[in-house]
């Protein structure tokens, strides 16, 4: 018997947005030894990015029938959301919105039992492949593609009712934006790293250098090595 083909997963693309900790060139290793790409995108809160969020929120709410009309009577149900609002440190919204998107650096099909690997296709403005020398930081404005993968995933979790502790598991319903391809509107890399591109915002009432009192820029030494450690952001 022929193995049934899966539907092709469903596309997205981003509005324009921020890059925040990228790891497009590299897999980050901390939590998953096969590492994963990832970048968290910063966007207005406009209707590009509402847009979007109606497209996944459908692709979700569509998950979201199929588990239930699948499950067992009593089973509980959540929908997870498909964005995130961006707080400041002071605890209040900043008016954009998150996007998080990752890929595993390793592909598994267990049933078959094959494995491939995967990387980001990373892009320039003009759609030219970048040099893999070329680090995407922080603060780079970014366009990012990919892949929508609709999850229904079982937790167990306590509930307080009546002074008692009781566990119960409910299923969360949601999506996860798979960054299959990066485009670069504007590069921040090494040596153009910001204070705006680390998340700093400026404070008034704090320490200035003499440049900034005077309402003058500081220029970055030329020839400056980076240092051999440094975190890629």
């Amino acid at each position: 018997m022929a193995d049934k083909k899966r539907p092709p997963l469903p596309k997205f693309n981003t509005p324009v947005g921020v890059a925040r900790y990228p790891h497009l060139n590299k897999p980050d290793t901390r939590f998953d030894d096969d590492g994963v790409y990832k970048c968290d995108l910063i966007v207005p809160d406009d209707d590009a990015a509402r847009e979007l969020i109606t497209y996944l929120e459908g692709i979700r709410d569509e998950r979201f029938k199929s588990a239930k009309a699948d499950a067992k009577k009593g089973k509980k149900f959540t929908k997870a959301e498909v964005f995130e609002m961006e707080i400041d440190d002071a605890g209040d919204e900043t008016g954009n919105i998150i996007f998080k998107t990752k890929l595993n650096a390793i592909g598994r099909n267990k049933a078959k039992d094959e494995e491939w690997k995967n990387e980001p296709k990373l892009f320039d403005s003009a759609g030219t492949p970048l040099a893999p020398e070329i680090q995407i930081w922080s603060g780079s404005k970014l366009i990012i593609a990919g892949t929508v993968n609709a999850y229904a995933m079982t937790n167990t979790v306590i509930v307080e009712k009546k002074g008692k502790q009781t566990k119960k598991k409910i299923t969360s319903v949601g999506v996860s934006l798979k960054c299959k391809g990066v485009q670069v509107l504007e590069l921040v890399t090494g040596g153009d790293a910001t204070a705006e591109s680390f998340g700093f915002g400026a404070h008034d009432d704090g320490y200035q250098t003499e440049a900034t009192k005077a309402g003058l820029g500081v220029d970055e030494p030329e020839g400056e090595e980076e240092e051999e450690n440094e975190d890629e952001f």
